[in-house]
């Protein structure tokens, strides 16, 4: 991963041009789609909403070795798919301050799985 940041770190600074990065992808995957039992409670997706949270306010603060130790934490329950571009983003940039627009969980069938899924913009 750490070669992946330097080599977009240097093609960036090696263009001259200023860079645009996104990072489109889900926080958390929980329910049955994803091996756990059981249909979700709302107790659960409660937890779900608290850990993403707190993932979502590393990054709003630029804090990438907070956010590596809290991924560590709990990906094994939250399976959060997008933390390597969002590390690599975080990585990437060099100052600023994030700021939660939106968060959505995405409930499917009978409050068997969530996908949940923020927008966040950096600046």
């Amino acid at each position: 991963m750490n070669r992946f940041i330097g080599a977009l770190k240097k093609t960036v600074a090696e263009s001259g041009r200023r860079a645009v990065f996104v990072a489109s992808v889900d926080f958390s995957h929980v329910g049955a789609r994803f091996g756990d039992l059981g249909r979700l409670s709302e107790e659960a997706l409660g937890q779900v909403r608290t850990r993403d949270m707190e993932l979502i306010k590393l990054i709003e603060n630029f804090d990438t070795e907070g956010f590596l130790r809290a991924i560590k934490a709990v990906n094994h329950s939250s399976r959060v798919c997008g933390f390597p571009a969002l590390y690599a983003l975080l990585n990437c940039l060099e100052a600023g301050r994030g700021s939660l627009i939106e968060y959505r969980q995405n409930v499917e069938g009978d409050m068997e799985t969530v996908v949940s899924f923020a927008t966040i913009a950096i600046g």
